[in-house]
């Protein structure tokens, strides 16, 4: 548990059964994701760099979808 809490300690910050801590995380995290998506997509036509972006963005929506999954599980009490 303590490594999940190191790699994602923003998702950890949600309070159990209080509605404001989950959907202020929730958000941040889903802004964070668009917001590279953006980049990603600004910059994913330049040669080298759309390559590393490509799979830089693989990487955030992977950690993204997690954030969201450990946000759910932290707010319903499952940690």
């Amino acid at each position: 548990m303590s490594i999940l809490q190191a790699i994602w300690p923003f998702a950890f910050k949600v309070k159990k059964k209080e509605l404001g801590s989950f959907l202020l995380w929730l958000i941040i995290g889903i802004v964070v994701a668009i917001l590279f998506g953006v980049l990603m997509g600004v910059l994913g036509h330049i040669a080298v760099v759309g390559v590393i972006f490509r799979i830089l963005g693989s990487l955030v929506e992977i950690y993204t979808i997690a954030h969201v999954v450990f946000c759910i599980l932290k707010f319903v009490g499952v940690f």
